[in-house]
C-alpha cells in the first residue's frame, strides 16, 4: 500500500520569515507546499513574492482559498465565517469574491481547494463551493462540514497544537506516533500547521518528524481531491 502525507499550512498572507522557515523544511523532505492564503489579506506585492519564492522551490506549490477575510460570523460558542446564520446568496459571493482575487493574484498556482477558516463550514457553503467550481474542500477529519457529491474532502488527520488553555505544540514524538498510527490503518495522513505560531524549536520537531516517515510520497492537494 502506497502512504501518502499532506501538509497544510493555514493563515497565509505574505512571505514572512515564519513561512519561510516551514517551507524550507518541507522543500528539504520533499514535500508538497500547500499555501492556504487568506484573499482579502494578499496584496499585489504579496502575492509576487510568494510566487517568485514559489518559481524556485524543488517541490510542487499550490495556493488554496483559505476563508474570504477569515472573521467569525457565528452568534454561538464555535467560530464559523462560513455556517448557515447568514445567507447561501452571502455566502456565495464572499466565495465567488475570494475565488476571482486568488485566480488574479496566483493564476495556475491556484487549485481551487477551499480550506475554511477553523475547519469549519455549513450546507450553505458547500452548495456554494459546489456551484462555484471549486475542486474541492480540505478540513480536519472531525470537522462536522457535512459531504457534497460534487466537493470531495481532502481530510487532514493531526492537528499538532493543543490550543487551551494557551497555543502549543504537543512533544513531536506524541505527533509522530499519531501520524504513524494513522498512515499504518489507511495509507494517509494529513498535517495541518499554523504557521504563525511556530517557533525555531516546532519547525525543528516537523522536521524531524517528517524525517522519520519514510517511503511516504507526498501528493498536491488538487490531485488527491481529483482522486476522491
Amino acid at each position: 500500500m502506497q502512504r501518502e502525507v499532506i501538509v497544510r499550512l493555514d493563515d497565509v498572507r505574505d512571505l514572512s520569515p515564519r513561512l519561510e522557515a516551514i517551507w524550507r523544511v518541507l522543500e528539504r523532505n520533499g514535500a508538497a507546499v500547500h499555501l492556504g492564503a487568506i484573499p482579502v489579506d494578499v496584496t499585489e506585492p504579496y502575492a509576487q513574492d510568494l510566487l517568485a519564492r514559489a518559481d524556485r522551490s524543488p517541490v510542487p506549490v499550490t495556493v488554496q482559498q483559505h476563508g474570504y477575510r477569515h472573521v467569525n460570523h457565528s452568534s454561538g460558542k464555535r467560530k464559523f465565517e462560513f455556517d448557515d446564520e447568514r445567507t447561501f446568496v452571502e455566502q456565495r459571493d464572499d466565495l465567488q469574491q475570494g475565488r476571482d482575487a486568488l485566480i488574479r493574484l496566483f493564476g495556475d498556482r491556484f487549485d481551487r481547494v477551499f480550506v475554511p477558516p477553523w475547519d469549519r463550514c455549513g450546507a450553505h457553503g458547500m452548495r456554494a463551493l459546489a456551484e462555484l467550481g471549486f475542486a474541492g474542500i480540505s478540513v480536519i477529519a472531525t470537522s462536522s462540514a457535512p459531504d457534497h457529491p460534487q466537493v470531495p474532502k481532502v481530510l487532514m488527520t493531526t492537528d499538532p497544537v493543543q490550543w487551551k488553555p494557551v497555543a502549543m505544540h504537543r512533544p513531536w514524538d506524541q505527533t509522530l506516533r499519531e501520524v504513524q498510527s494513522t498512515l499504518d490503518a489507511t495509507g494517509y495522513a494529513g498535517i495541518e500547521l499554523h504557521h504563525e505560531i511556530m517557533d525555531d524549536d516546532a519547525a525543528q520537531g516537523l522536521d524531524w518528524l517528517l524525517g522519520q516517515l519514510h517511503g511516504v510520497r507526498y501528493p498536491t492537494m488538487r490531485e488527491k481531491a481529483q482522486r476522491g
